[in-house]
């Protein structure tokens, strides 16, 4: 029983050190920048977070039962990497276009009262890329029992993310979600170089896999961006965030039809797709 306990107490410091790492963005804002900082930082960061509730848990349900399965399977590492491959186009495509489209949305979800909220919306959307990364080393964490581990480099990570967010207070809002993003990434980095390998995972080859959608979806938010900021203020927000998702579209589908290696990415995550309806 003692590995047991161990393996839940772990998971349990786990949990509460990212409840409290996660909630003291907004202490730090309400003590020292105000009630009217806090709640535009507030407003933003719930916008944020809800594509990771709502699809993160559901995930989570079906990848970490198949990786548990698998934990001394040769094909581990096979199916760790499909996982990584399809959070990046999946999150981290709905992050990148969640912040192409962050004027118009902000205008429709908020109010144009709320300009100030942009502009941390897309900081922390940046985050959000790399947070929905680590979901793959949260499910090899659980599926191979190294929970400890987890836990100690959560505490330097996240220990960091508060310094870069108590720094950060300084400037505002919009500084702590620097904070909080820069914190992601020292985060994401910690466990990529240094624990994912302890765990006998290719880790390498789980940053490798990121690098084709990152470049395609940066690509796409540099042109985007720009595009959304000249038709600010000149247009309806639902016909603004309109001609951006078509432009997103466009974009997207031009990539897939000139990269053969885009294609290929494209049928894997579709495989695994129907794999996922026929269980």
């Amino acid at each position: 029983m003692r590995s047991l306990y161990g393996f839940g107490a772990n998971t349990l410091g786990v949990q509460i050190f990212t409840y409290v790492t996660s909630n003291a963005d907004s202490v730090l804002l309400g003590r020292i920048a105000g009630s009217s900082a806090l709640g535009i930082y507030d407003r933003a960061y719930q916008l944020f977070r809800l594509p990771l509730l709502q699809i993160g848990a559901p995930m989570t349900r079906v990848a970490l039962p198949v990786l548990s399965r698998l934990q001394d399977d040769p094909r581990f590492d096979q199916y760790a990497q499909r996982a990584q491959l399809i959070l990046a186009y999946t999150f981290g495509g709905l992050f990148f276009a969640l912040a192409c489209v962050a004027n118009p949305l902000i205008d429709i979800m908020l109010g144009d009262q709320w300009d100030e909220a942009k502009g941390i919306f897309i900081v922390l959307a940046v985050g959000g890329v790399v947070q929905a990364l680590g979901f793959v080393y949260y499910w090899i964490f659980l599926a191979k029992a190294y929970t400890g581990l987890q836990l100690r480099y959560s505490l330097i990570g996240r220990t960091l993310m508060l310094l870069m967010m108590t720094v950060g207070v300084i400037w505002g809002p919009i500084g702590v979600a620097i904070g909080s993003s820069a914190g992601q990434i020292t985060l994401f980095i910690l466990n990529s170089v240094y624990a994912i390998p302890k765990t006998g995972v290719d880790g390498a080859a789980l940053i490798r896999i990121t690098f084709r959608p990152a470049l395609l979806y940066s690509v796409m938010t540099l042109i985007t961006v720009p595009i959304s900021f000249l038709l600010l203020n000149h247009m309806d927000p639902f016909l603004h965030i309109g001609i951006l998702a078509l432009f997103i579209a466009f974009f997207l589908s031009g990539a897939v039809l000139l990269s053969r290696k885009i294609r290929e990415d494209c049928l894997l995550i579709l495989d695994a797709a129907k794999r996922v309806r026929s269980r």
